[in-house]
């Protein structure tokens, strides 16, 4: 039996048990993830020029929270652009982190962009090195929900960072100040 007439055929059957129909989804739909922020309801459209720059004023306007991250992957060109020519370009870095507290982002993975090449040492390189730092809780919401158009996050955009080796004791359910 081919694959195509099993799945009407388990349809079939399933419809004559008077159970759904349909397929269900295989992709996760998170509940905290599926709403969009309060503050972003009436937002120019995000292919509008003004909706970055309304997007960063309300970033703004919010409250900053402490984060802690495992740094997941280093990635040498994360971002690049080439010139016209063909020649040369911007190539930045990039370390993928996932968020760990504050715990209604937890699992929440971000692109954390580097101007300058972290040294071979640094542990933004290091999987399983903890970020500990201040981002705008803006940021974060509008990320969760799939906002599109909400900006790189670059190294020097979080405030009063620390970075701690993977082999740092359990720090406790708050990140330090």
């Amino acid at each position: 039996m081919n694959c195509a007439f099993k799945l009407v055929l388990a349809m079939f059957l399933t419809a004559a048990n008077g159970a759904e129909v349909m397929p269900k989804s295989t992709a996760r739909q998170d509940a905290k993830s599926a709403v969009r922020p309060e503050w972003a309801k009436d937002m120019p459209t995000e292919s509008s020029a003004e909706y970055t720059v309304e997007f960063r004023k309300r970033m703004l306007k919010g409250e900053a929270v402490r984060a802690r991250a495992i740094v997941q992957a280093f990635n040498g060109i994360a971002l690049s652009s080439v010139n016209k020519d063909g020649l040369g370009g911007v190539h930045v870095a990039g370390t993928k982190v996932k968020i760990a507290f504050p715990e209604k982002y937890d699992g929440l993975e971000l692109l954390i962009h580097h101007a300058k090449l972290p040294s071979n040492d640094s542990c933004w390189r290091v999987t399983g090195c903890v970020a500990e730092f201040d981002i705008f809780e803006r940021q974060l919401e509008a990320r969760q929900s799939g906002m599109r158009g909400t900006g790189f996050i670059y190294d020097r955009d979080l405030k009063n960072l620390k970075l701690l080796p993977p082999s740092v004791p359990n720090m406790g359910s708050t990140p330090a100040r």
